[in-house]
């Protein structure tokens, strides 16, 4: 993607493919926590559009900012993940009630948009919550669902 935006002269996608490439780097580091931390460092400096391209790769780079921005109306493309992200902050954070909330709404705005991979990644991230937390049958159930409905999905498509 470098190359060819590089080729092109298609500085817009060049920016992209620069953030692309640094978040695959997260795949490739000995050290990945200190990559998320040094990203984190300089988080606060980026554009809206790259905090919320990075979010999809990790959730540890989720703001309030980000957040703030969905429940605008803004950054709509990456609600779902960025929800997701939320509920996983908030999972960490001891705060349960607020992760399902924010889990379920990422499950709902993915269904919105037809975004069947962050469905399927939203559904998970709330299932692990529910296990961890007793709720194995609940669990089981609501990713049982969700497998059916990629299954649909991909027949239809």
């Amino acid at each position: 993607m470098m190359e060819e935006a590089q080729r092109k002269g298609l500085l817009g996608w060049l920016r992209y493919a620069e953030w692309f490439c640094q978040a695959l780097r997260l795949d490739n580091l000995p050290e990945r926590s200190r990559h998320i931390r040094e990203v984190s460092e300089r988080f606060a400096g980026y554009d809206a559009p790259r905090r919320e391209m990075l979010v999809t790769f990790c959730a540890d780079w989720v703001d309030d900012g980000m957040i703030a921005r969905l429940a605008r109306g803004e950054g709509l493309w990456s609600a779902a993940e960025v929800w997701r992200a939320a509920g996983w902050r908030s999972e960490r954070g001891g705060m349960t009630d607020e992760a399902e909330a924010f889990y379920l709404r990422a499950i709902d705005i993915a269904r919105q948009q037809g975004a069947m991979g962050w469905e399927l990644r939203a559904a998970q991230s709330l299932a692990n919550m529910w296990a961890i937390l007793g709720h194995e049958a609940r669990a089981e159930q609501l990713l049982d669902e969700t497998r059916a409905r990629a299954a649909l999905q991909r027949i239809a498509d």
